[in-house]
């Protein structure tokens, strides 16, 4: 069975075939995503989002589903990222005097140094948590607070409980976090 939704029914339409075997296709301005392949939309798009959406209610195993949101979320957030612009080891928030930390922004701890999953620039651990944490510079300049309720991706297809797991579990991959976040779902 095949059924097409508008944006506007996204949240009801989750609610009622997120497990259901009927594909969903969500239509915009007159052409239907049932996936995020051939996503015309870029991220400050209106319509960014919805393709991706499409995509995951139409993943009927929920452990593919979640591994699917969370890879896709980790790309998202590594792009959003370069906003970080490292440069000598030093993100903007080092340069301009503004991290707690001399090197490697957020990606340095005092008892541990550098983060071993900082390479070249760029986290190297599908980590959800660590790549939604944004310093307040960074937030302040893109105007943004980075907390999964702020994406649709993740505010749509996780609860109160499971989001909070997703942006508190650190150094933590998929792998880790899916069973906790499958048990976590009501």
């Amino acid at each position: 069975m095949e059924k097409i939704i508008k944006i506007k029914n996204i949240k009801s339409a989750i609610k009622k075939y997120n497990y259901d075997q009927t594909k969903i296709g969500i239509e915009i301005d007159g052409k239907i995503y049932y996936d995020n392949k051939n996503n015309p939309y870029k991220y400050n798009d209106e319509y960014y989002w919805y393709p991706m959406i499409a995509q995951a209610i139409n993943i009927k195993d929920q452990e593919k589903k979640y591994k699917y949101i969370y890879e896709t979320m980790c790309e998202i957030l590594d792009n959003i990222s370069k906003q970080c612009d490292f440069k000598c080891d030093q993100c903007k928030a080092n340069r301009n005097g503004l991290s707690v930390n001399k090197i490697d922004g957020c990606c340095y701890f005092k008892e541990e140094g550098r983060c071993k999953y900082l390479k070249d620039k760029k986290c190297t651990n599908p980590n959800i948590s660590c790549k939604l944490f944004m310093c307040e510079y960074i937030e302040k300049e893109m105007k943004f607070k980075s907390v999964p309720k702020n994406y649709p991706l993740l505010d749509l297809f996780f609860n109160k409980k499971q989001k909070e797991i997703l942006q508190h579990s650190y150094k933590k991959n998929f792998e880790a976090l899916k069973n906790i976040l499958i048990d976590k779902k009501m």
